[in-house]
């Protein structure tokens, strides 16, 4: 019965690919426009929006903040809200580890039998000679320390949303709600690893979660797919 409760739950693993632990942090006035028209935009200013790249990540953000009730235009005159896009990844970091490892060998006696023979002669003489057979036991003598490096990145996600209405009438920045999302990791793949980022974070957006939270999502989970509009397909 544990082998096949073992089994299922391997296979449900294998299933679900990697994992992908994702750091939030989200931060809100408590003025949400939810429902209302918004524009998105990239906050870094070397940035265009005709760029196939941003273009792509956009369109994630999009998918997300219209699961959360806003209506997403590319009208900025139209739109109360503007939510500032940023986005990246960080340079490889290398760091160094150690790991034991058992070493295995003898660690005593488990059993021993003795087999012998009797040799009888005349006027009630005899002689035995026998053998002893010993069976050795197994097991951890000791660790053996080793040594690896392991690569990382740190790729990370910024929404910054203002009030566009605000802004209008009285010439003033202010900020809505703040999401911020981390991710570290051996994968310095962007592209591949943002709509994993975007689909863990997705329900906190314009929220406030009090403090940073950690979200663990597999990389096969359908919200992922949702996000890269995949669903159905």
């Amino acid at each position: 019965m544990k082998k096949i409760v073992i089994s299922i739950i391997l296979l449900f693993c294998v299933g679900c690919g990697r994992p992908f632990q994702v750091n939030i942090n989200s931060i809100s006035s408590g003025k949400i426009l939810s429902g209302s028209k918004c524009v998105i935009l990239p906050l870094d200013p070397n940035i265009v929006t005709d760029q196939l790249q941003y273009q792509e990540y956009s369109s994630y953000i999009k998918r997300a903040l219209e699961k959360k009730g806003y209506e997403v235009t590319d009208n900025g005159r139209e739109s109360k809200i503007v939510v500032f896009l940023n986005y990246g990844i960080s340079d490889p970091h290398e760091s160094i580890y150690s790991y034991n490892t058992p070493v295995w060998g003898q660690t005593g006696i488990s059993s021993s039998y003795t087999t012998g023979t009797i040799n009888s002669y005349g006027s009630g003489m005899a002689s035995y000679s026998g053998k002893t057979t010993y069976t050795p036991q197994y097991g951890i003598t000791g660790y053996q320390t080793n040594v690896g490096t392991m690569i990382t990145f740190t790729r990370f996600l910024v929404l910054d949303a203002y009030d566009l209405d605000e802004y209008r009438k009285t010439n003033n920045a202010v900020q809505l709600w703040r999401t911020t999302a981390i991710s570290t990791g051996s994968s310095g793949d962007l592209r591949f690893v943002f709509p994993i980022i975007v689909a863990a974070s997705a329900e906190y957006m314009g929220t406030d979660t009090g403090k940073q939270i950690e979200i663990s999502i597999y990389e096969n989970d359908k919200r992922i797919k949702e996000i890269k509009g995949l669903l159905g397909k």
